[in-house]
């Protein structure tokens, strides 16, 4: 696979659409964008837009039965736990970049665009009740969402939905994951829930117990996937968890399993900073969590674990199968962390960037 523009071979290809007679990117015409890259298909090299997709509908699925085929020749299995396609989840609406995470229309529809699986809708509810589409709780320095009426919050960001609104524009043409950011939203949540059609592509996503077992009591019927909490949404918030969470799991006596992840840190820091980054950050929880997923879901009845990829592990995916807890990995957004995840058995990724995340998959796979 190589970029239009990156190289000579790519610019002379005059046959792809990508290119015109003049040997010029044109735009794409989809989402105008001129940002293509040359993808290896049964039919020959096809164009294949970087910014929504255009012309990577069915290549995946394609090159992901004659993987499979390839492994039976062999007489190899499968990874643990992959069961078909990676199914992708568009985070926060394709909105993460937006100020507050909020995502627009324009967004909405380019995760539509580029078929996706499902959409994680983030939800905030403001001092007047409303539920509205925003990864942040925060809106300044002084003021939460909750400290805002709806008409308030749309004065400082006019294209602020409400999930009613976004849940309308989707159409049920995708599954359609509800995160909510904010406790207090639990009861607005389900009697928003109650009065949606049974039959609708809603789930709810949430670290809260109790806002869990809210809603099992209240709308039982909607589908319950319990996150696993990450560390923090910045490096000094994620640092502080992590510090915190070692002393943690040291007095509960869990010091040897925390102490064998930090050693394999140091061992991989020569060959590689990030991956040693990676068990630095996990420590507290990686090893001991396929041992927790009992108590952790207790009560709560979930059909899935959200858990951060940090966390990921293949005795993770090994003992959720057991449970018969389907696992989602957020937020992958680098080749590296979704070949992880995929290798420990993960086959649903949350990610901000579809596309890319796709490609890196073609590459793994070709």
């Amino acid at each position: 696979m190589a970029k239009l523009g990156a190289v000579d071979r790519a610019l002379s290809l005059k046959r792809l659409p990508a290119v015109g007679e003049d040997g010029r990117l044109r735009a794409c015409p989809r989402c105008a964008a001129r940002r293509w890259a040359l993808v290896e298909q049964a039919g020959g090299t096809e164009a294949a837009c970087l910014s929504c997709g255009l012309g990577l509908g069915d290549p995946f699925a394609a090159r992901d039965d004659r993987t499979r085929r390839a492994m039976r020749r062999r007489g190899l299995r499968p990874r643990l736990g992959r069961r078909g396609p990676v199914r992708w989840i568009a985070h926060a609406g394709l909105a993460a970049s937006r100020p507050g995470g909020t995502p627009d229309r324009a967004s909405l529809q380019r995760a539509l665009d580029i078929g996706v699986d499902a959409i994680e809708l983030d939800v905030c509810v403001t001092w007047d009740g409303r539920l509205v589409v925003r990864h942040d709780v925060g809106v300044t320095r002084r003021h939460r969402v909750s400290d805002l009426t709806l008409r308030e919050l749309r004065d400082r960001q006019p294209e602020t939905l409400m999930l009613s609104e976004a849940v309308e524009q989707l159409g049920g043409r995708v599954d359609i994951l509800v995160d909510p950011k904010d406790p207090a939203a639990a009861r607005p949540l389900s009697r928003w829930l109650r009065r949606r059609r049974a039959n609708e592509r809603l789930m709810v996503c949430s670290p809260d117990r109790t806002l869990l077992l809210h809603l099992r009591e209240e709308v039982p019927h909607v589908e319950r996937w319990q996150s696993v909490p990450g560390v923090g949404p910045t490096r000094a918030a994620g640092a502080a968890t992590v510090m915190r969470t070692l002393m943690e799991t040291c007095a509960e006596g869990r010091a040897a399993s925390v102490a064998a992840e930090l050693g394999r840190a140091g061992a991989t820091l020569a060959v590689s900073p990030r991956a040693a980054a990676w068990h630095v950050v996990g420590s507290p929880w990686r090893r001991d969590l396929p041992s927790l997923l009992g108590r952790l879901t207790q009560g709560v009845h979930p059909a899935g674990i959200s858990v951060d990829h940090r966390l990921i592990s293949p005795q993770l995916c090994l003992a959720a199968r057991r449970r018969r807890l389907q696992l989602m990995a957020w937020t992958i957004n680098a080749a590296d962390h979704l070949r992880r995840a995929l290798d420990s058995g993960i086959g649903t990724v949350t990610t901000d960037r579809v596309v890319d995340m796709r490609l890196a998959l073609l590459d793994m796979s070709g």
